[in-house]
């Protein structure tokens, strides 16, 4: 099973922004559970988060390459 975190390079506030990246890179240095990647999509406002090649994944280019799984299926929200 592919366990994948999803995160933007850094976050906005209305006064400030986070730098998200190296929260996560601690974050998951100490995890007791690994993930299989982390996708992170560089907000283009603020300068790029260095990513770790054997780990993370540039979001535009994740998306740019992917190809459907699968078509949109409808589904009741009771279900």
């Amino acid at each position: 099973m592919m366990k994948v975190v999803v995160s933007a390079s850094v976050g906005v506030e209305p006064t400030h922004h986070v730098e998200y990246k190296p929260l996560l890179d601690k974050a998951l240095a100490h995890a007791k559970h690994r993930v299989s990647q982390c996708i992170i999509f560089q907000r283009p406002q603020f300068p790029r988060a260095t990513l770790n090649p054997s780990i993370d994944v540039d979001w535009v280019s994740a998306v740019d390459n992917a190809t459907p799984f699968h078509s949109c299926v409808p589904v009741d929200a009771t279900v």
